[in-house]
């Protein structure tokens, strides 16, 4: 079983970590042989002995897979065998076995590292996560992937200035000098930066430079080799800091999206309702099943994502329990094709407004979740504890938008009902509350002073369906049923869409912070 102590993103980084350290442990092994003679080193490499050993037996108890389980149980038995040789007295013979081990574990705590991924892989599969957390992930191995390569820089260039199997040092260092050029390009280059990240590069480029240049010359004396050491290990720091700024980007990000998939959940409860009307009264049968069918995997898989996800609390484990219980019960409902009739639609709608509350609890212990997280919170309260107007906060305006995705499907369901004359007086009451709810909330979208002009482009789109729609919904008949529900897909989309903006504005407001 996976420990609770750590997250995903957590253990990814300290696989990559274990990297760094194999190499770090072979760089001080072979700097001490090399008559730097400065007590620090000693003290170095034990700490990264030592660290190497703590970490290793953190990420034990986190083993998800199979697969992660099996790569910590090589590094183990690698790990045995390099711990006895990085603990020897310093000699020639010493730095030549540690500079045959050190690949093999290098080898080994990569694929443990890539286990890890693979599992983050399953984990963001679902709607729940997105790319820009696969990202993340993949900038965090990248820093990791750049720590590594700083101690192995200084590995081989300390093995070729005293020629120990000296062709070979010297080709490996120039390979990996050429690596660390790409992996700096890339973390230069990523779309997912915060302003800390960004000076956190600048200084490593300006120490990269200095360091490039001194390794190139093997005859460099005593002091300008402790000068490389030093710029090696600031430049280690500095990814150090950068990986742990990805992962405190990686939770905001995540939030977003978050926040919008628990909005959508609501929704689908009403598009399964929405569904079922339809084929009970026989529109288009083969299609609605579908979109039942369709309508529960998202739901569930939606449901599993939350659960799994790594900033999942256990009030909010536990809340999202209450609505899977409920589902069962509601999935029960309205897959049961072969009893449809008036009184099933009857208790198909009501059941569906309870589960849409009760989603409405998931969303709200997100929130509480969200608030947790200075940025997230900015958006409702002033630095001098005021509320903030909720026409200035983008996080009101894309829950705002969450309700008007719901307010599709429920629109048609009683436009629908009010048509066929249905339980005639709820019907109606229903249908004007959900066009007196939209209708407020798209006024509120429309004045809000936050909106960028691809938000104000796809409102105007909103809006000029919904006006058609609201029209129609003066006089419902039956001919207007299937177009209506045609409108009302055609809404969703383009809702869906103005949400999906509002989380990447979101997004992108998080990375402009630090």
């Amino acid at each position: 079983m996976a420990s609770e102590k750590l997250t995903i993103r957590e253990a990814i980084n300290k696989a990559t970590r274990q990297q760094t350290l194999t190499q770090r442990i072979a760089k001080v092994y072979l700097a001490i042989n090399n008559n730097l003679y400065d007590p620090k080193l000693y003290q170095e490499r034990d700490a990264a002995i030592e660290l190497f050993q703590s970490q290793l037996d953190e990420l034990k108890l986190y083993a998800p897979t199979d697969k992660t389980k099996a790569s910590l149980k090589h590094v183990q038995l690698l790990w045995k065998d390099y711990k006895a040789v990085a603990n020897w007295s310093i000699n020639e013979e010493g730095a030549v076995k540690v500079l045959q081990l050190c690949d093999a574990i290098l080898f080994a705590s990569d694929l443990l590292s890539m286990a890890y991924q693979e599992y983050a892989q399953e984990l963001n599969e679902g709607t729940f996560n997105h790319i820009e957390t696969l990202n993340i992930i993949k900038l965090i191995e990248t820093t990791g992937t750049q720590r590594m390569l700083t101690q192995r820089m200084m590995l081989f260039y300390l093995a070729a200035k005293q020629n120990i199997d000296l062709a070979n040092s010297q080709q490996k260092l120039a390979l990996e000098v050429e690596k660390y050029k790409n992996t700096l390009k890339q973390l230069e280059n990523a779309d997912l930066h915060s302003q800390d990240i960004r000076t956190e590069l600048k200084v490593i480029q300006q120490d990269w430079t200095k360091l490039n240049t001194l390794l190139n010359n093997l005859d460099n004396d005593i002091d300008q080799v402790n000068e490389m050491m030093s710029l090696a290990d600031n430049i280690c720091k500095e990814a150090d800091k950068i990986s742990v700024l990805y992962e405190v980007l990686g939770v905001k990000l995540t939030i977003s999206k978050a926040i919008n998939v628990s909005s959508y959940q609501n929704m689908l409860t009403q598009r399964i309702a929405k569904a079922y009307v339809a084929l009970a009264y026989g529109y288009a049968p083969a299609k609605y099943k579908r979109e039942i069918t369709e309508s529960i995997d998202l739901f569930e898989e939606h449901m599993l994502s939350m659960i799994r996800s790594s900033g999942a609390t256990e009030d909010f484990k536990a809340t999202v329990g209450v609505v899977k219980t409920m589902w069962k019960n509601y999935k029960k409902l309205v897959t049961s094709w072969d009893k449809i009739d008036e009184i099933s639609v009857i208790k198909v709608l009501e059941k569906g407004h309870v589960m849409m509350a009760t989603c409405d609890r998931v969303a709200q212990e997100i929130e509480v979740l969200a608030k947790t997280i200075p940025e997230y919170k900015a958006f409702f309260v002033k630095e001098n504890g005021e509320a903030t107007n909720t026409q200035e906060n983008i996080a009101h305006q894309m829950h705002l938008a969450g309700l008007q995705r719901v307010y599709s499907q429920r629109i048609a369901i009683y436009y629908v009902m009010n048509a066929l004359e249905i339980d005639a007086h709820l019907s109606l009451q229903r249908m004007k509350s959900t066009i007196a709810s939209y209708n407020k909330n798209m006024q509120d979208m429309l004045t809000s002073s936050v909106n960028s002009p691809q938000i104000n482009a796809e409102l105007k789109k909103v809006k000029t369906l919904w006006d058609v729609i609201e029209k129609r919904c003066d006089t419902p008949t039956k001919d207007d049923i299937t177009p209506i529900m045609d409108l009302c897909a055609n809404l969703f989309t383009e809702l869906d869409q103005l949400n999906n903006t509002y989380e990447q504005e979101i997004d992108n407001l998080f990375m402009q912070q630090k």
